[in-house]
């Protein structure tokens, strides 16, 4: 790029404000800003994740005593469809186990607990969910 270019491109992106939807026309914050705050927890080592496709993907990292998941289904074409999901940690012990959808109809309580117990919890009743074509989960583990 030329150096004018990137001037303009640094003015843009740093010093312009940015209306990217996330606030509607009354100041709440949109379902596209939890997205953001969630990936943003994805911090540290990146973790493996198997069993991903075009359309269902995942990102895992521990970070510290934390391990961060956020999944999602994104169709690439048409419609998309639902995908059953079981996420298993295999080094994972002892510790606690929070579930979170992301709920873009509600307009309050964006982040929905779904599910929270131990990680023990997981070899008897293992964590499964049904993630729908555009739906957005966060799954935490703590020691």
């Amino acid at each position: 790029m030329s150096a004018r270019g990137t001037a303009d491109l640094a003015r843009w992106w740093n010093e312009m404000p940015q209306y990217d939807g996330l606030y509607d026309n009354q100041d709440r914050v949109r379902p596209a800003y939890y997205a953001f705050k969630l990936l943003s927890l994805i911090k540290g080592q990146q973790l493996p994740v198997t069993g991903t496709n075009l359309d269902l993907n995942a990102l895992a990292a521990r970070g510290g005593p934390w391990v961060n998941v956020v999944l999602w289904n994104f169709p690439l074409e048409g419609v998309g469809r639902p995908y059953e999901v079981t996420v298993q940690f295999p080094s994972e012990r002892k510790g606690g186990v929070r579930v979170v959808r992301l709920n873009p109809e509600s307009s309050i309580n964006t982040l929905e607990q779904t599910r929270h117990g131990e990680i023990s919890d997981l070899e008897r009743q293992p964590l499964r969910v049904t993630l729908r074509p555009y739906e957005i989960y966060w799954i935490e583990v703590t020691e």
